[in-house]
């Protein structure tokens, strides 16, 4: 975890989130402490949200909880979200439900054919947890767009879950 200082901006918060946590693939929990200073204060409150906004890009699976130390707002649901946490890392789906969810995908929206050839995703299976760890076979897997692995992942966090959790979609060659 990481604890922002008085003094320290957002922004190397933020930054040093999203770089310290998403390499080793542990849980991330965002804690933004002194609420209590901002009640009432529209304008600061927006500016924050913004700010989060713009700096955490990317991480919009990564719960912000906001705390008051000081009047002990929500302090006890730091340990309450960071369990829950730690239960999504483990957490495993079945192989027929991720390829019931890929058929759905694959009849929404198909990866684009790229260089006249259509690239087909067959099945997948997740093969790991703490991290989580998606594998999915495809007949040209290095021509997957990032949007389209993008597209995956959002899937899979609306379906099942992985809150606070950074995922890792591998596409392999069938």
């Amino acid at each position: 975890g990481i604890l922002n200082r008085r003094g320290r901006g957002i922004a190397q918060a933020g930054n040093a989130g999203a770089s310290g946590s998403n390499s080793p693939k542990k849980g991330l929990l965002l804690v933004i402490n002194k609420w209590d200073l901002l009640k009432g204060d529209e304008e600061r409150i927006r500016q924050l949200s913004d700010t989060l906004e713009r700096k955490c890009r990317g991480m919009a699976f990564v719960p912000i909880l906001f705390v008051s130390c000081t009047t002990n707002l929500r302090v006890r649901k730091i340990l309450e979200l960071a369990m829950q946490i730690y239960d999504e890392r483990g957490k495993r789906i079945p192989s027929p439900d991720l390829n019931r969810l890929l058929t759905e995908l694959n009849r929404h929206y198909q990866p684009p054919a790229i260089h006249g050839k259509r690239v087909r995703i067959l099945y997948c299976s997740q093969v790991g947890v703490a991290p989580p760890r998606f594998v999915f076979f495809s007949n040209f897997p290095q021509l997957i767009r990032e949007s389209y692995k993008r597209y995956i992942e959002n899937n899979i966090r609306d379906n099942f879950g992985f809150e606070g959790v950074p995922i890792t979609l591998i596409f392999k060659k069938k």
